[in-house]
């Protein structure tokens, strides 16, 4: 297990890393995306979208502070990432955090654990390492703007 720090108190890229795969874990333990009017934090990142989801979850399978974590991540670090990454290193962090593909408008892959290099640089069709250097480029990329 991991430990998860608040924003203010995240020092190393591990940190980063870290409330990545918190905050992805927690998406899979939400609701499904469904029309408006239901809670899901997992909109915001496939959509890109810049506006607050509806703070009133159906039901918490986490405590509440899980939530927030989460949140931050979904809607303060994505945005960060959607500004200063490419396409790919963001899809890059979603498929190795287990998160579900779409390519040519079909589900190609549904919610998993945390996927292996070996894995994240078949899918990508790169070496392991360019793929952990894609990783490792986002996460200090995150660490700098989160110090400012």
């Amino acid at each position: 297990m991991y430990e998860i720090k608040e924003t203010s108190e995240i020092e190393t890229t591990k940190d980063v890393e870290n409330r990545i795969y918190h905050a992805f874990s927690v998406f899979r333990h939400l609701p499904a995306i469904k029309p408006k009017g239901y809670f899901n934090l997992w909109a915001n990142i496939m959509e890109g979208s810049e506006t607050a989801p509806d703070p009133s979850p159906k039901k918490d399978v986490f405590i509440p502070h899980d939530i927030e974590l989460a949140e931050e991540v979904c809607d303060v670090w994505w945005l960060i990432l959607l500004k200063h990454c490419s396409v790919e290193t963001r899809e890059l962090i979603k498929y190795r955090c287990g998160a579900p593909i779409i390519k040519d408008g079909k589900l190609r892959y549904k919610w998993t654990g945390v996927r292996t290099w070996y894995d994240v640089a078949q899918e990508f069709y790169i070496h392991q390492n360019t793929a952990h250097n894609w990783w490792n480029g986002a996460m200090k990329l995150l660490l700098e703007k989160l110090d400012k």
